[in-house]
């Protein structure tokens, strides 16, 4: 009823999407997309003048964040990209000792790369083994898993192990659903509702959460979508260099200096792309583009 505001317990959306991340209705919240499920992270999770650990290059929104929270950053180099731009799982651990938030995405956002197997629970494993030898409170640890869909892989599972962890799921990816902004926070009952201290009333419009918990029920349309992208990804990559531009390293110095950010869209607009690409021709800095698995 859209002369009423949306239900406070958003019941067939969280329902919808406890079934469709295998969890209990009280271990999901749903927020005004990702970014909004960010926001109320660390608001839960970051004191003002604690510090909060980002591998870089990750989501830019990690850091304004936890600046716009009064945190301080710890900024922790990835392996670049001789080690798969993955985290370096030591520098990670060390930091975590100084901080009260750690930020992951998984699979990374920009590089659309996922972390190499077990990487995430050895890291949540050594946070919890430091604070408990250290005798303090273990750093959470937020995971975004924007883009998991596309590769199959959560960290949802050990939320029954870490209750540290916080998993940050959306509609906006796979679901191809971005202008309807929902997403959600998934984590045991006692963390998450930490987190749903810091949602507003009414967060999520009524259209939106319909159409979302109808989406979750029926996943055909996301499998399809899912299945388009990944194949459209290296269609379009080959094309971008075939053109002369490079889709799959980066420059010197800050690794995401020289590039520009390409998201793999549909057949006819990637090929609109392709298009202005091949006039363009190969005169960008060396490694122009990057692709990442989008909707």
């Amino acid at each position: 009823v859209l002369s009423e505001y949306p239900p406070g317990d958003y019941r067939h959306l969280v329902e919808a999407a406890a079934a469709r991340y295998d969890v209990g209705t009280d271990e999901v919240v749903p927020g005004a997309g990702a970014d909004e499920i960010l926001d109320m992270c660390t608001k839960a999770f970051l004191p003002p003048g604690a510090a909060a650990v980002i591998p870089v290059p990750t989501y830019a929104m990690y850091r304004v964040h936890s600046e716009q929270r009064g945190g301080r950053i710890i900024p922790v180099p990835r392996l670049g990209a001789e080690g798969g731009w993955a985290i370096d799982l030591p520098a990670m651990r060390a930091a975590a000792r100084e901080a009260s938030l750690v930020w992951l995405c998984n699979p990374n956002n920009p590089t659309g790369l996922p972390e190499p197997p077990g990487t995430i629970a050895a890291l949540l494993e050594g946070i919890v083994a430091d604070a408990v030898a250290d005798g303090r409170t273990a750093a959470t640890v937020v995971v975004d898993e924007a883009y998991a869909e596309f590769t199959g892989e959560s960290a949802i599972p050990l939320r029954t192990r870490f209750p540290n962890l916080a998993i940050v799921r959306t509609a906006s990816k796979a679901y191809a659903m971005a202008g309807l902004r929902v997403g959600f926070a998934v984590a045991a009952p006692a963390t998450l509702h930490r987190i749903a201290l810091y949602r507003p009333p009414g967060s999520v419009g009524t259209i939106s959460a319909t159409a979302v918990a109808l989406a979750m029920r029926e996943p055909a349309a996301m499998e399809a979508n899912v299945a388009r992208v990944l194949a459209e990804r290296p269609r379009l990559a080959d094309a971008l260099a075939a053109a002369g531009w490079n889709p799959q390293t980066f420059g010197h110095g800050h690794p995401l200096a020289p590039c520009i950010r390409v998201t793999v869209r549909a057949p006819g607009e990637n090929d609109r792309l392709i298009a202005a690409v091949r006039e363009i021709g190969p005169t960008l800095p060396p490694a122009p583009a990057t692709t990442e698995t989008a909707a």
